[in-house]
C-alpha cells in the first residue's frame, strides 16, 4: 500500500506541475497571437481553431 500511495503522490505532483505551466503559458501564447496579428497581420499556426 504504500508504494502505492508513494506513485498517486508523484503522479498529483506531476499533474499539479502540468496544469500551472498550462494555465500561465495559455495567456502568454493569446497575447503573442494577438501581438503578431497586430504587428504582421497573421496569426499563429498552432493557435488557430481549423
Amino acid at each position: 500500500m504504500k508504494f502505492l500511495r508513494l506513485i498517486d503522490r508523484m503522479l498529483v505532483k506531476i499533474e499539479e506541475h502540468i496544469l500551472s505551466y498550462s494555465i500561465i503559458i495559455i495567456p502568454i501564447m493569446v497575447v503573442g497571437n494577438v501581438i503578431n496579428r497586430a504587428n504582421y497581420g497573421q496569426k499563429l499556426v498552432f493557435l488557430s481553431r481549423n
